[in-house]
């Protein structure tokens, strides 16, 4: 007969067609996910939806380095230029609250002769550390409105 198949043995068993692999990894993935989901972890970007779920509080603090001039003049220190060791600095003064005196002088020295040395000795008197707390402004739009500071440490290039 024309139309036929030939007769196959056992051992020529026909391969089965592309997309079954693709099947079976999507249901391994699913049963996976079913097994796993009961446990409660937050692997980004597998975060539960809670990355932008806690609520905005009204008040808000945060801490702010200022750099003063030798001439008076006062502004921003620019950890941006200190080098990559200084860029999380945030992270750092927020450890402020739990650390002694003396870690936060030494700290603030660090800062200061990072300045000295990305800037001149001539750009840097002093430097403050000051906790800044924000009230959020009605409108996301607005700059949130300072309600009150603190000097935390302050303290010269060595």
């Amino acid at each position: 007969m024309a139309g036929a198949e030939p007769d196959r043995s056992p051992s020529e068993a026909v391969a089965p067609p592309r997309w079954a692999a693709l099947v079976a990894v999507v249901v391994l993935g699913a049963m996976a996910v079913a097994l796993v989901a009961p446990v409660r972890f937050a692997l980004w970007p597998i975060t539960s939806w809670e990355l932008f779920s806690r609520p905005r509080v009204a008040e808000q603090a945060t801490y702010r380095v200022d750099l003063v001039a030798p001439d008076g003049a006062v502004g921003p220190l620019p950890f941006s230029r200190l080098g990559a060791g200084h860029r999380r600095w945030l992270t750092i003064a927020r450890t402020f609250p739990a650390v002694t005196p003396e870690e936060r002088a030494r700290v603030c020295r660090a800062w200061a002769d990072a300045a000295v040395a990305a800037l001149g000795a001539g750009q840097v008197g002093e430097v403050r550390v000051r906790r800044v707390v924000n009230r959020a402004a009605p409108r996301a739009a607005d700059p949130p409105r300072p309600v009150s500071e603190r000097l935390v440490v302050r303290c010269t290039p060595s």
